[in-house]
């Protein structure tokens, strides 16, 4: 631990606490005051203590359950000298979800009692070595994000009020705390999903700890590559290499990536070697938000646009990125929307990061509306988008103004899941207090063509039975994608991390079978529903019926010619097709490598949509999007 030793010319303040913490790991600080004259009764010291993660803060701060990690106190060193705490959550923008877990959080100290020169007093916070209960206390435990310096520091702010004044002075009492990576457990591997034999294509290596965050200046000795040809087992090497980026080029065929010569675990990736690439397959993350959001803007953790790009591009190591802050209309109240100054920027840091031909940005925004909640993303610049004219409630309205113009809607179905804790007020339920309501689905617009899979913020939404296990345990009736197939809308699949801490692709991504890596052809192919969704792995998935591709429609008739193709970088448990919801037919599988020709296969005659779906044994997922029978 170390002690920081703060002058002023009121009082003495030493505060102990370790410099650097690793990330998960113990939290406490003690803050010794010793006053150099004397302070009167009424006198408040208020310490404001930052969220360490977003959505990861409730109860960080406490003073009413001793034995809770997060607990504070203070005592004087003369038992009789009294001292009153209390805890506030800091009043936010965004006040009108009244149980708002992620807020700032205050200690109130206020001297009951007039101290003199030589009365000293300490607040504690968190530790396991509590008065009277030395080691029975669990430890606070720190955030897990430690991706770039801007998210990397614990900050508190102290405040002193003497009694009786109005004065309120900011001392520098506290010094910042450095969050750093645990060690070294994983090396990530990055492919090209597609390459063309003999053409170079670039394996990115990546070192993170248990918790994803990249380690910085990683070293190694030399690696070794290993493609193995799923085949015929046959392996490639590439040997003596050094640990970052490496050029390689294979022959035709499927291959496993993976690494020899390492003592951390290796998250290999797969890559499909054909003679001529026509389409590849772009791996990125839809539906993810910045610090221009206001709840996230209200207890941020660091997540500037800049942040959350630069993580895209080189820890998740996307191909592209949809930033869509969330608003409930348009208008200037920026505590709860954007607004005009907010909708140039997003425009403007979007253009910035865009590299056609190595990193794509869009960017749009989460309408909340009474429909539900639902992302649109623009296929151009912002600048060439007016702000919105007019009030907005529900998503018809967008596609209203915006009529003409090249964007994509795409529902995110989390809104009225069952399961969650209540809000008591919350503009997004108590204002739209009919709930679900299908009528507000009955509109159908050519600029809706995608649906949220799987979010990993909230879950799965694929039917209704589906373990979602995340935010929420099921959701209501009819709000299912299936239920919408079913209906008849006709809607493709993504899959995106819904992130909060500027780190998109952390969790579902979506691959966009595309020509070109640039907006126009990314943007197409995903509004002509040419995508692949997953949990998180990049895995190849290929449907083909009468050659027809994903997302198209194909004709009726009494048999079809099916082609089903899946490569995954962990081995698959079972390969699913699904007609109409329901499983068709299913394939143990026990390998990296699925294939199944089906030349004669009778859907049914009512049959309108099939999709594949495959589990790796680590019980990730992938989805096709649909092909319709029409």
């Amino acid at each position: 631990m170390e002690i920081y030793t703060y002058h002023d010319e009121l009082a003495t303040f030493r505060v102990t606490q370790e410099a650097t913490i690793e990330v998960n790991g113990e939290y406490e600080w003690r803050l010794d005051v010793e006053p150099k004259c004397t302070l009167p009764a009424g006198t408040k010291f208020v310490i404001t203590v930052q969220p360490y993660q977003h959505q990861l803060s409730d109860e960080y701060l406490q003073c009413y359950d001793y034995w809770k990690p997060s607990y504070l106190y203070a005592l004087a060193d003369e038992e009789a000298l009294e001292i009153d705490v209390a805890i506030h959550k800091v009043k936010t923008e965004f006040s009108h979800i009244n149980r708002w877990n992620d807020s700032s959080r205050e200690a109130h100290i206020t001297l009951i009692d007039e101290f003199q020169t030589g009365q000293a007093f300490f607040v504690q916070f968190g530790g396991v070595d509590r008065l009277y209960l030395k080691g029975d206390a669990a430890p606070t435990r720190i955030g897990i994000r430690a991706f770039n310096d801007d998210v990397c520091r614990i900050e508190k702010t102290f405040d002193m009020t003497l009694g009786g004044s109005t004065n309120t002075r900011r001392l520098n009492v506290f010094p910042d705390i450095t969050l750093t990576p645990g060690a070294a457990s994983e090396l990530s591997l990055v492919t090209p999903t597609i390459a063309q034999q003999g053409e170079n294509f670039k394996l990115s290596m990546l070192a993170v700890d248990r918790f994803e965050n990249p380690i910085k200046d990683y070293t190694c000795a030399p690696l070794t590559i290993v493609f193995t040809n799923l085949d015929n087992d046959d392996k490639v090497l590439v040997s003596n290499v050094e640990y970052g980026n490496v050029n390689c080029a294979l022959q035709q065929g499927c291959y496993l990536a993976t690494i020899e010569g390492t003592d951390l675990r290796v998250a290999p990736s797969v890559i499909k070697v054909v003679e001529k690439i026509e389409h590849n397959i772009y791996w990125g993350d839809t539906h993810t938000h910045s610090n221009l959001t206001a709840n996230i803007r209200d207890n941020d953790c660091g997540a500037f646009p800049r942040n959350a790009y630069a993580y895209a591009k080189e820890v998740a190591r996307l191909d592209f990125v949809g930033l869509s802050e969330q608003t409930f209309t348009f208008n200037e109240d920026r505590t709860l929307n954007i607004d005009k100054a907010t909708w140039k920027t997003i425009g403007e840091e979007c253009d910035k990061f865009n590299q056609e031909g190595e990193f794509v940005t869009f960017c749009g925004f989460e309408l909340h509306g009474r429909r539900g909640d639902t992302v649109a993303l623009f296929k151009h610049s912002l600048s060439q988008e007016k702000y919105p004219d007019r009030d907005v409630t529900i998503i018809h309205d967008i596609w209203d103004i915006y009529k003409g113009r090249e964007f994509i809607t795409i529902p995110h179905l989390h809104r009225f899941c069952n399961g969650r804790s209540p809000k008591h007020v919350d503009n997004q339920d108590a204002k739209f207090e009919k709930g679900f309501d299908l009528a507000n689905w009955e509109a159908s617009s050519e600029d809706e063509t995608m649906i949220e899979v799987y979010s990993a913020q909230w879950g799965r939404f694929e039917y209704a039975k589906n373990p979602m296990l995340h935010k929420a345990r099921n959701n209501v009736k009819n709000n299912t994608v299936v239920d919408f197939l079913n209906r008849g809308k006709k809607f493709g699949f993504v899959s995106n991390s819904d992130g909060h801490d500027g780190n998109p692709g952390y969790g579902g991504i979506t691959g966009v079978i595309a020509k070109q890596h640039t907006r126009a052809d990314i943007f197409d192919s995903m509004k002509a529903r040419h995508t692949i969704a997953t949990t998180h792995p990049r895995m190849f998935l290929n449907l083909n019926i009468d050659q027809t591709t994903i997302g198209n429609d194909a004709q009726k008739a009494d048999t079809h010619h099916l082609v089903i193709e899946a490569i995954t970088p962990d081995p698959m448990s079972k390969v699913e097709l699904v007609v109409d919801g329901e499983v068709f037919e299913k394939w143990s599988v026990n390998g990296h490598k699925f294939t199944a020709d089906l030349k004669a296969c009778a859907l049914g005659s009512n049959a309108s949509y099939v999709y594949l779906r495959v589990f790796q044994k680590d019980r990730n997922i992938g989805w096709t999007s649909p092909i319709w029978l029409t």
